[in-house]
């Protein structure tokens, strides 16, 4: 063999393996990700909503009562607002709110589910900006709803207010006026991995005494007109006998995150594999629909 058909002999060799290699590092890759977690699941709980943009739910009731003109805003799309609403309250997305010049003689308060407030505080922000008397119902329709405020609609549809899916609790976690509860019984540090701002109580005593855990926890809020509770157990199974319990304790604004520890732990593992396929950038998650 000539040193020219040998060249050609080692160019035919690399390229008929090539393809081999690259399809065991995708491999390598792929399996990696199914088990990884976004590398910024933990945080500096530091971050904290500006409470001058905020009414509680009690001063919003008082200013209905006394026939104030005072527009009430529900931002949720349509069909969540068509499903139920607050008597008298007015469905438009929060980034078409600036559009509505009408509003400007009024008051206005923005409502959501009472979860996640990040979008609502710039909208806010912006319109006062422009002339707006506006402000946030601190808690949201879940407040609202937990304080005995009316709502109109769909019963059943109501009883998920106080449920936070797995996104809206990833971009509120770091936010200082959540108290986290972990109530699902299994190791601290496999819950802590990914959630490690969640304080854990123990069911072994029942309900009443993971109420009274959660309420003694509580009592470093009281002062946060913002303060929230969102409690979890494993699989999301326990929530309703948990919540009759709470009930006892006069707790406001609790909510429950959906499907669990291990809906969240499935979450994140898509968000991971998603980040894999980004070449090192973060995980990029979607505003809401009404804020865009």
């Amino acid at each position: 063999m000539d040193f020219k058909n040998f060249i050609l002999l080692i160019i035919v060799c690399i390229f008929w393996t090539l393809p081999c290699f690259v399809m065991a590092s995708e491999k390598v890759v792929s399996d990696a990700d199914k088990n990884a977690a976004p590398s910024d699941v933990s945080g500096i709980r530091n971050l904290r909503h500006n409470a001058d943009l905020f009414v509680s739910v009690q001063d919003a009731l008082e200013m209905l009562g006394q026939k104030n003109k005072v527009f009430l805003v529900d931002v949720r799309p349509r069909n969540a607002f068509d499903a139920f609403r607050i008597p008298g309250s007015i469905n438009i997305p929060a980034y078409a709110v600036k559009t509505k010049t009408q509003l400007k003689n009024r008051s206005v308060i923005l409502i959501n589910q009472g979860h996640s407030y990040k979008c609502l505080e710039q909208t806010c922000e912006n319109l006062k900006t422009l002339g707006f008397s506006a402000r946030i119902m601190a808690g949201g329709l879940n407040g609202w709803r937990q304080a005995g405020g009316p709502l109109e609609g769909d019963f059943f549809a109501q009883k998920e207010l106080n449920r936070v899916g797995p996104r809206s609790f990833y971009e509120e976690k770091n936010y200082a006026n959540w108290l986290v509860i972990d109530a699902t019984g299994i190791a601290a540090d496999e819950v802590q991995r990914l959630i490690p701002e969640a304080q854990q109580v123990s069911k072994s005593e029942g309900m009443d005494a993971v109420a009274a855990q959660v309420a003694e926890r509580g009592r470093k809020f009281e002062q946060d007109p913002l303060f929230s509770v969102i409690i979890f157990d494993e699989h999301g199974k326990t929530y309703d006998t948990m919540e009759k319990a709470l009930k006892k304790g006069q707790l406001q604004n609790i909510c429950f995150l959906s499907g669990g520890f291990r809906n969240y732990e499935k979450y994140l593992k898509e968000q991971a594999v998603i980040g894999s396929h980004e070449k090192g950038k973060r995980i990029s998650i979607r505003k809401c629909a009404t804020c865009q």
